[in-house]
């Protein structure tokens, strides 16, 4: 059990300073930005990866055209719990989201799109193993999304979480 944490500890802290190194190396580069908690390509305005991993919340800013393929890949955060991405705001600029977008974001509660559904692609796997949303996006709350399907949404989340919370607690043996 020990080594094992040990191997996970300093497997995280190679995965933080390799992340720490690319916003280096990008930065120098002046068609990347970081925007608003987000690695951007200016040319291809695309958001590459989420550089901001302090806040639950963020939005995706104003000019990005595509969120990039494991923009927000949560496996790939190796640090506190709390500092998951929970609330997404997607601006109405955003045109298209690309394959794995979104892979593995267990704690992603709610993804707002500020544009409408007929303006959005979302690819079919660009939410590959999140907890809370199928795999081709279509729980995103569009700005024409109706009520009433936001509110089936929250009766189908408050079920999927409970359920995850009964398989942990049977795994334990609790």
């Amino acid at each position: 059990g020990r080594e094992s944490e040990a191997d996970e500890s300093t497997y995280n802290e190679i995965i933080q300073k390799e992340r720490r190194d690319t916003i280096t190396v990008l930065s120098q580069n002046p068609a990347y930005r970081i925007i608003d908690g987000f690695m951007v390509n200016k040319n291809t305005k695309t958001a590459l990866f989420r550089s901001d991993f302090t806040k639950s919340e963020l939005r995706i800013p104003d000019d990005v055209e595509t969120i990039g393929s494991h923009c927000i890949a949560e496996s790939c955060l190796f640090c506190k719990k709390d500092s998951f991405l929970k609330k997404l705001v997607i601006s109405s600029s955003v045109r298209k989201i690309n394959s794995f977008g979104f892979s593995e974001c267990d704690e992603l509660e709610s993804v707002i799109y500020e544009g409408l559904t007929k303006d959005l692609t979302i690819a079919e796997d660009a939410f590959d193993n999140c907890a809370l949303f199928r795999k081709n996006g279509c729980d995103i709350i569009c700005k024409d999304s109706k009520e009433t399907i936001q509110a089936k949404r929250r009766t189908t989340n408050s079920m999927i979480r409970r359920l995850k919370l009964i398989n942990l607690l049977v795994k334990r043996g609790e």
